[in-house]
């Protein structure tokens, strides 16, 4: 929502003459440091070069890192860093750290060479999860370095309402935890921010007689938010209704400046917060450029050695906790000291995902997923289609849905055998339940081999809906939300199928209300039919979405299937 797309928060100082003439020499010392760091990891030159070949350093960064990185970067695309002959470049893209995380922990993932998240929680379940699946290969090594900023966890309100609390003396997590309907969570499944406040809360009043994390998670489940994106806008369009939630004082400082007001409200715990944390996370991968290590070095050591510099101007804190403002600017949010809660103990972020209920329980869902060979080819940011499909596909059952979900998988073409476009990879059942030599579940693992398969050059869009689409239906299982996910990177191609105002007509004849199967449509880069996809989901009643990398896939998988009980 808003603030993911704003271009920061200087907008929000209000920056005297004698400031401004402050944040010319920072911004020229900011740039200095930085040219002499990075001039200090290999050869480099201001001038233009000509390179054996060009190898791209992969920044996948949380929301609120993309500026400072991006800034380190196009110093560091400018200053031309070579390595035995090649130039080696950096791109840095936003990343949601809990979808990256799944997305790691599959071998079909994007390949960041520098992972900075809004949590180390997300580093410490990516490590987790590979040596649990025993999939450690496809990253042949992972890093983690120290924090590179922090921004603290606040409560946030109206002004009005964080008055009248200072006034009754502030608020606890004891006080958060009796606030009922008032307090508003966002969800730790996808949300650091959620996830940080209930381990605060757990780790504070886990010990009190009185207090249970599951009881308190029932309670505010049902009124769970997305992120907190959907927090702040509750709060302006509705100050006197909207709940209280929790936020980074760096997110309050971004909503005030892009909407120049200062309707949020930022209240520390006075027993003391969590912060969210930016680690930076080296990852090396089996057939790596070896330029691509010392470059990446070079880039995170370089950013490292200035990081309080460039991230104090986005509203963050260094490392340490250490805010910096602007001299002469409004630093009312920055400037406020803050207790620190002691560290958690260790596991308490699992007990905090393992509390959390969802609808997964109740998914019976079928992927269709498009392996025709135009399905190999590359979107915009280098990923292969096929891969999206997969990578998306594997990480949901993977990370996400419980033994008793119900998946089950198909590849589609055209003619895949005498008879039929499309073949069963592995039938639809609980994940949990035994299959071939092992589980349902590790079976789905297994389909990353799907990015290798060669079949035909047409895609049987239609048919395959439809048969997908009887399959769910004939089998309905009451009690659970039955749905087939479709998902392509291009139209209908198979002269011998079912029209689409045939497979329209069939679709809306065949559906039932009392039992239904909706069609959940995913497009995959630019080649797919986003009209017929449109109409085909619409007859089932579903849902139609573009996707553009395999996180955006994986992201609009966990809107449909792993959301708070309603």
């Amino acid at each position: 929502m808003s603030n993911r797309h704003s271009a920061g928060i200087a907008v929000q100082w209000r920056i005297t003459r004698p400031a401004l003439a402050f944040i010319c020499v920072l911004v020229l010392g900011v740039v200095a440091a930085s040219a002499m760091a990075i001039r200090s990891f290999g050869s480099s030159t201001t001038a233009p070069q000509t390179c054996s070949a060009t190898v791209t350093i992969r920044v996948a960064a949380a929301h609120a890192m993309v500026k400072p990185l991006q800034a380190h970067a196009d110093r560091w695309n400018q200053i031309h860093f070579v390595r035995s002959g090649k130039c080696i470049k950096a791109a840095v893209y936003e990343a949601s750290a809990s979808t990256e995380a799944a997305l790691l922990a599959t071998s079909s993932a994007d390949k960041p060479t520098i992972w900075v998240p809004d949590s180390n929680y997300w580093v410490e379940k990516l490590q987790t999860d590979l040596k649990t699946r025993g999939k450690d290969g496809h990253i042949q090594r992972l890093t983690a370095h120290p924090a590179l900023a922090i921004s603290p966890l606040v409560l946030v309100t109206t002004p009005a309402k964080s008055a009248e609390l200072a006034a009754k003396g502030g608020v606890t997590w004891a006080s958060l935890d009796a606030a009922g309907t008032q307090l508003a969570m966002e969800n730790p499944l996808v949300s650091s921010e959620g996830l940080v406040s209930l381990v605060a809360m757990e780790s504070t009043l886990g010990t009190q007689p009185n207090f249970n994390l599951g009881e308190a998670i029932a309670g505010m489940a049902p009124k769970a938010l997305p992120d907190a994106d959907a927090g702040f806008a509750m709060l302006l369009a509705a100050p006197k209704t909207a709940p209280m939630f929790l936020a980074t004082e760096q997110e309050v400082a971004a909503e005030n400046a892009l909407h120049k007001s200062n309707f949020a409200a930022a209240t520390y715990p006075s027993d003391g917060t969590l912060s969210l944390d930016f680690p930076a996370v080296r990852l090396d991968y089996p057939g790596d450029d070896p330029v691509l290590g010392p470059g990446a070095d070079g880039f995170y050591e370089s950013f490292a050695a200035g990081a309080a510099q460039s991230v104090n101007p986005v509203g963050l804190r260094d490392g340490t906790g250490v805010a910096k403002p602007l001299s002469g600017a409004d630093v009312s949010t920055f400037a406020l000291p803050f207790a620190k809660l002691p560290t958690p103990a260790p596991g308490t972020a699992n007990t905090v995902w393992s509390a959390w209920p969802t609808t997964t329980r109740n998914a019976r869902v079928l992927f269709a997923m498009d392996i025709s060979s135009l399905m190999h080819s590359d979107v915009a940011n280098g990923e292969s289609m096929i891969s999206m499909e997969t990578s998306s596909a594997i990480s949901l059952a993977s990370n996400y849905l419980p033994d008793t979900a119900q998946f089950g998988l198909w590849g589609y073409a055209t003619h895949l055998t005498s008879t039929l476009d499309w073949l069963e990879q592995v039938s639809l059942g609980p994940l949990g339940d035994p299959y071939n030599n092992g589980t349902r579940r590790e079976a789905v693992q297994a389909q990353t081999a799907l990015v290798n398969t060669t079949t035909n050059d047409g895609s049987a869009v239609y048919d395959t809906a439809l048969a997908a689409f009887y399959n769910v239906t004939n089998n309905y299982v009451p009690g659970r939300t039955n749905a087939v996910v479709l998902m392509t990177g291009s139209g209908n191609r198979d002269a011998s199928s079912v029209t689409l105002d045939q497979l329209l007509t069939t679709l809306r004849q065949r559906f039932n209300p009392a039992k239904p199967v909706h069609i959940i449509s995913i497009a995959i880069g630019d080649g797919a039919d986003n009209s017929a996809l449109n109409l085909i989901a619409a007859a089932t009643g579903g849902s139609s979405y573009i996707a553009e990398s395999s996180a955006q896939a994986l992201q609009i998988l966990l809107d449909t299937f792993v959301q708070p009980p309603a």
